[in-house]
């Protein structure tokens, strides 16, 4: 049974098409490429920033490079729009640069308002540049950011500390 989305053009089907001419080839030439290259539109639409490979592509694409973009790339049995791959590149060496960064020692004392991961969390936080905290709604996750930030702020009174929240979550 065919569905609308089946009948409607997708921006994936243009990628693909002018992708495929830039080469010099039509969509009769490498049809599964065309399809990889279509379904890795539809993935980016659900969220996702690639398209994982169980091989090779379909045809040969040009390795990801930041010196010389390209509207398709394949990267680590992966395809990519050039944009998504160099932004998650960009990230990357952001965190890595974040992580070897040296932070100064913070004493923090037991809490006892805190539990067992709560006070891990606290100190984790204290002794790393970066760190991230997950759990369910009512784990403690602000209740524990609190404390963190209590800690760190008497220590370091001219401290900036950043918070990133999706909307809809508890801010800080």
């Amino acid at each position: 049974m065919m569905t609308s989305a089946d009948r409607t053009l997708h921006w994936g089907d243009v990628l693909a098409q002018r992708w495929l001419a830039l080469q010099g080839w039509t969509v009769d030439d490498h049809p599964q490429l065309y399809q990889q290259i279509r379904q890795l539109s539809l993935d980016i639409d659900q969220g996702h920033t690639c398209l994982p490979l169980s091989g090779p592509p379909a045809a040969p694409i040009g390795a990801a490079s930041l010196q010389q973009p390209q509207p398709v790339v394949h990267d680590q049995q992966a395809l990519y729009l050039w944009r998504h791959w160099a932004q998650e590149h960009q990230l990357a060496r952001n965190l890595r640069r974040v992580l070897q960064a040296r932070v100064p020692a913070v004493e923090v004392p037991g809490q006892t308002a805190l539990n067992a991961l709560q006070q891990h969390a606290l100190q984790q936080a204290t002794r790393h540049a970066l760190t991230l905290i997950t759990g369910g709604p009512g784990t403690g996750k602000t209740y524990t950011l609190s404390w963190i930030v209590k800690a760190l702020v008497e220590q370091q009174p001219d401290l900036r500390i950043a918070s990133i929240t999706r909307p809809g979550c508890a801010p800080m």
